[in-house]
């Protein structure tokens, strides 16, 4: 048996040889170096090919692509489970079409738009999405609670979506439409500009042609992060009058706050540190600890409750995985005056005497 030190050191490397053949330059020269390193170890062989079929799983589970072309909507019940959305158990994922189309095109996709790898190696463990035609021309996408997961759309879109998101897309010759519901999910937008992809959430609308991005809704409210491209944020609250637009490039970042829109520019880093969960973690640098378990309640079967607002305000750095809050609670009793209780459904948290 491998010990695990040397097994965690042979996983990683082929995570790193996996997302380089997937998303960076690949020539001859790196094809006989990585050939060498699968020689060179049983044991290298099978972390590569188990990586590789987590990964090959999740992609042939094509929310719209499993043989329609792109843009035609799915024939009524094509992806039925019922009359509600469903999640599919990992276990039951080889039971859904498979794409007979997968290529090397699809490889040049993922480059493009570097999904986070982790999220790959993950795929096997979290809940699976399931599309459903519940009308003609909407289509309904869930995730569980703790449940984070990719989806590829008809038209060469990526999406990853976070825990408990719920969305609704149609596509038609013209459009391309989301309409978030609830959660959070990054977008990674097939270039199109005759059908221009946009997001909706209540009386606002975010418009991108090919970019990649970010939509969060909080009920009403909505944050928009855009890593690439540009893309733009409409205000329809007015029926009567224009819409009220906000553009945003690379980098910057919007926000509403009672039907205001506020237009900030954090930068790409602090962009990939609040995009995180796409592998698993939640990344703080002095937040406060009020946000830190609103992110936390996000992943949690049971919540974790600020008991005493004392302690609302103390600030908290750190990497942490999603839906394993333990390191997170031990650094707050051993480095913070904060006493943890754990009780039958919810986790409370008070100053400590």
């Amino acid at each position: 048996m491998i010990p695990r030190a040397d097994a965690t050191s042979v996983e990683a490397t082929a995570a790193a040889w996996f997302e380089r053949r997937e998303w960076s330059a690949w020539d001859a020269s790196a094809e006989r170096e990585f050939q060498a390193w699968l020689s060179a170890s049983t044991a290298h062989r099978i972390a590569f090919i188990r990586l590789e079929a987590a990964w090959e799983r999740a992609d042939r589970l094509k929310a719209l692509g499993a043989g329609i072309r792109a843009g035609q909507v799915p024939a009524r019940g094509m992806f039925a489970i019922g009359s509600q959305a469903a999640a599919i158990e990992p276990s039951r994922a080889d039971t859904l079409p498979s794409d007979t189309q997968s290529t090397r095109s699809d490889a040049h996709r993922r480059r493009r738009f570097g999904w986070p790898l982790a999220a790959a190696g993950s795929l096997a463990a979290v809940a699976i999405l399931a599309w459903y035609v519940s009308t003609p021309h909407w289509q309904t996408l869930v995730t569980r609670v703790g449940s984070i997961s990719p989806v590829k759309l008809s038209d060469g879109s990526r999406l990853m979506l976070d825990s408990n998101t719920r969305l609704r897309v149609a596509f038609d010759s013209h459009h391309r439409t989301v309409r978030l519901d609830q959660g959070d999910a990054v977008f990674a937008v097939a270039k199109d500009p005759t059908r221009p992809f946009t997001v909706e959430i209540t009386d606002k609308r975010v418009v991108a042609v090919g970019t990649l991005f970010s939509v969060r809704r909080n009920e009403d409210e909505i944050q928009v992060l855009v890593q690439e491209g540009r893309v733009r944020v409409e205000d329809r609250s007015d029926p009567a009058g224009a819409p009220r637009t906000t553009e945003l490039a690379r980098g910057e970042e919007a926000e509403t706050h009672r039907g205001e829109i506020a237009l900030s520019h954090p930068g790409l880093q602090e962009i990939e540190r609040q995009l995180s969960w796409r592998d698993g973690y939640l990344a703080f640098e002095e937040t406060p600890l009020i946000e830190v378990v609103a992110d936390f309640n996000r992943y949690l079967a049971k919540p974790i409750v600020i008991d005493d607002p004392s302690i609302e305000s103390i600030r908290i750095g750190g990497r942490f995985r999603c839906t394993d809050p333990e390191a997170f609670l031990a650094l707050l009793q051993e480095g913070f005056p904060v006493a943890v209780q754990r009780e039958a459904n919810r986790i409370s948290l008070r100053r400590r005497s």
